[in-house]
């Protein structure tokens, strides 16, 4: 095998492994239907699924904003992109996605690389990626953040 420099792992010790169905009979109780991760209660934007995915309160996702997808741009001149996941569940699959036209999308792969962030020590689960290219060097782009349901 080859390890190339810098290296880095990460571990998280979760209590017990989550899923979503487990984090919905918790925090919404019996609910009807086949569909409850795509129903958004309260009509605040955010879905029970990406509820669950980004770690947000069941009843009021609006209230830490801090845990949703966000830019910023760092001193070293790239796009920054953190965002808290569920670091025990592994139903959930997080794609970077990236477009010049809001209407095609297309994987981040290319265009965002993940990394460690030092910041982010002691907080579970908080995630980073940054652009490979330098803001001030690349062409404008949309960047979103999706959290699906992994395959069985």
């Amino acid at each position: 095998y080859l390890i190339r420099t810098p290296s880095w792992a990460e571990v998280a010790i979760a209590a017990e492994e989550e899923t979503f169905d487990l984090w919905a009979e918790r925090n919404l109780g019996p609910v009807v239907g086949e569909d409850v991760g795509s129903l958004d209660p309260g009509a605040s934007g955010v879905t029970n699924f990406e509820r669950y995915a980004f770690r947000l309160d069941p009843s009021n996702p609006l209230v830490d904003r801090s845990r949703l997808p966000k830019p910023y741009l760092r001193g070293d001149g790239h796009l920054h992109f953190e965002f808290y996941r569920t670091a025990e569940a592994r139903d959930i699959v997080y794609e970077l996605e990236t477009s010049t036209d809001l209407i095609s999308w297309r994987p981040g792969d290319s265009a965002f690389e993940r990394y460690p962030a030092p910041w982010a020590d002691g907080q579970p689960g908080r995630t980073a990626y940054r652009s490979t290219t330098p803001f001030e060097q690349s062409e404008p782009i949309f960047v979103r953040v999706r959290a699906r349901p992994s395959l069985p």
